[in-house]
């Protein structure tokens, strides 16, 4: 359990580092092992754990130095043939709730044949995507904010 435990924690300090969201704002979406889950049924196991060991060693060793800590990110992920694409995915999952079909020349360059096609992870990563939080808004249709809200100006994070 406590192996199952610390690839999540893993994966919480990767999705920490390319969202901007603390741990426990992305744990409080009750999301990171569906997540999680959903990038290894897709991509595997190798490459998700070497993205999730590649963050966690930036999360640990930048910390407290946010600069240092996004050029790491930039240089060590971002701009990686691999873990690129892959991260860019990540981002876009915890934003928006959907997983983007990863490019055919990636699939190529990684060996795998075949991927999920674009899709929306749930109607829960719908409610939970972090681009409400950040507009400050409610997802349409799914939490409203309540009567009379209308009247308020957003807040904003």
């Amino acid at each position: 359990m406590k192996n199952k435990q610390s690839s999540v924690d893993d994966f919480l300090d990767l999705s920490s580092l390319l969202t901007g969201f603390d741990k426990v704002d992305l744990q409080g979406t009750g999301l990171a092992e569906i997540y999680r889950k959903e990038v290894l049924g897709i991509i595997g196991a190798q490459i998700t754990t070497e993205i999730e060991k590649a963050g966690t060693a930036i999360y640990r060793k930048y910390r407290n130095r946010e600069k240092l800590m996004e050029e790491a990110v930039r240089t060590e992920i971002l701009s990686h043939a691999v873990l690129g694409p892959l991260a860019k995915n990540i981002t876009s999952m915890w934003y928006l709730g959907v997983w983007n079909q990863m490019p055919q020349a990636w699939l190529d360059h990684v060996g795998i044949k075949q991927t999920a096609p674009s899709h929306v992870i749930s109607a829960d990563a719908y409610k939970e995507s972090l681009v409400w939080r950040v507009v400050g808004s409610h997802p349409p249709g799914a939490k409203q904010p309540g009567y009379g809200t209308w009247s308020l100006p957003p807040k904003t994070r």
